[in-house]
């Protein structure tokens, strides 16, 4: 029997019918980007994770892309990230002229080192990106300890983890800025790519904000800075709002396969030692 390891059809058809529903009115309407379901999904990521700036884009790459444009990351930096993690996680960094600079993981979750990361920063680090792989989260007091220290700024790619918590804190609201993706396979999956930014600092909210629609500011076709465009349309959003009330549960049930899955593995290797 062949059993795919994502089967994002079985998923749908929870929320087919909702779905369906809400993509009428959008292109009956032609209301079609950034409009109310882009808005509502912002809030209600924001107020998730408690952050209060919840910025949606194209991809989660994107989202890696504003997070280290509003930083002001350019040519001749240098940003500490991890090797064990997808490659979007280390493009944006040399998108920006900034050359990534890897440290290594800890053998237990396979997430960076924070004990290793002090040593590999130098006067031109200008940010730190972490990954929460698999959704488990990496130990943000001593990371957030060290680039408060020297005055770096803490990225978190949170790709793999919305919903994930550390001592009643959400994945996202450790560091200063953080990147979320919305791909289909994904908790949180899409019908389409998608992404969000998200902040506590109001002067990074404000600033993604503007670059995510070419630098434009309230005023329609005032460009107060260089930007990209990456808005994410209002079919993809009203999709994700029918899928987040189920995240919660899909989490739970993700964590008990993999649980199961792991202790098989065990039980399997120790029979093959034994």
């Amino acid at each position: 029997m062949n059993i795919p390891p994502i089967n994002l059809r079985a998923q749908f058809k929870t929320v087919r019918s909702d779905i369906l529903r809400s993509i009428k009115e959008i292109l009956d309407e032609q209301k079609l980007i950034l409009g109310k379901y882009c808005s509502a999904l912002e809030d209600t990521i924001g107020d998730y994770v408690g952050v209060p700036h919840a910025i949606a884009c194209a991809s989660g790459t994107d989202a890696l892309i504003l997070s280290l444009m509003a930083l002001g990351i350019k040519d001749g930096d240098e940003v500490i990230t991890t090797p064990y993690t997808f490659f979007a996680t280390a493009s944006p960094i040399t998108l920006m002229g900034a050359k990534p600079v890897f440290v290594d993981i800890e053998p237990g979750d396979m997430n960076i080192d924070p004990d290793l990361i002090e040593k590999a920063i130098t006067p031109r680090t200008k940010a730190i990106i972490i990954v929460h792989l698999f959704g488990k989260v990496c130990q943000m007091e001593k990371i957030w300890d060290i680039g408060q220290k020297h005055g770096i700024p803490i990225v978190e790619d949170m790709a793999q983890s919305l919903g994930a918590m550390q001592k009643g804190r959400m994945c996202g609201a450790f560091g200063d800025v953080a990147a979320l993706s919305f791909y289909p396979t994904k908790n949180l999956g899409g019908i389409g790519e998608g992404g969000m930014v998200l902040s506590k600092r109001q002067d990074l909210g404000e600033r993604v904000r503007k670059l995510r629609v070419h630098g434009m500011e309230n005023t329609p076709y005032h460009h107060e800075m260089i930007g990209i465009n990456s808005r994410l349309d209002e079919i993809k959003a009203c999709a994700l709002l029918v899928k987040f009330p189920y995240l919660q549960g899909w989490n739970r049930k993700d964590w008990r396969t993999q649980n199961t899955t792991i202790k098989n593995f065990k039980t399997y290797q120790s029979s093959c030692q034994g």
